[in-house]
């Protein structure tokens, strides 16, 4: 059953904000060895970048979670947090296998990836150009 479990705050940053696309979330298996996984809402990500159990849902894989919002995955050894910064990999049917830094991976069904808004991308550009025009004024 999931749970919740205090660790001291530690930063980290998450690389994919998912999406349920029915209402919960089947986390299959993976190699997570001493790993715990936790599911943390995605206003975690940008606003606060340290991440607290507490603030979690500690997932026992496998387990099937009720989830109705946006969410990011880290795993954690006890004493320092891991992102999947490492990538998904699309298996279909909404299928995923997820890996983290460290070199665990696991397998989801029943999420998505939510997509990064073009205007960001754009956005994000703008402010290069910007940063470059201001230092080639200097």
């Amino acid at each position: 059953a999931a749970a919740v479990l205090g660790l001291t705050s530690v930063s980290t940053q998450a690389a994919t904000i998912f999406t349920p696309t029915d209402g919960d979330v089947n986390f299959l298996f993976g190699n997570l060895g001493s790993y715990q996984l936790y599911v943390f809402d995605e206003s975690f990500v940008g606003s606060i970048p340290t991440l607290n159990a507490l603030d979690g849902v500690m997932v026992d894989v496998p387990e099937t979670v009720a989830i109705n919002y946006n969410f990011f995955l880290a795993v954690t050894d006890g004493t320092d947090w891991f992102s999947d910064t490492e990538g998904e990999i699309y298996l279909g049917a909404n299928a995923y296998t997820i890996a983290f830094d460290q070199g665990s991976s696991l397998m989801a069904i029943d999420l998505q990836p939510v997509p990064v808004p073009a205007a960001v991308w754009l956005f994000g550009t703008g402010l290069v150009g910007l940063a470059g025009i201001a230092r080639r004024r200097a």
